[in-house]
């Protein structure tokens, strides 16, 4: 997991991606609860 993340952190592309999935899960758990 850890290379994937370093993996991610260099292409920026990849980080934002990160940045986006990270908001859905923090909205998809705020709609369920």
């Amino acid at each position: 997991m850890h290379f994937i993340c370093s993996k991610l952190y260099r292409n920026p592309l990849g980080r934002a991606v990160e940045i986006i999935s990270s908001i859905s899960e923090a909205a998809a758990y705020s709609c369920s609860r």
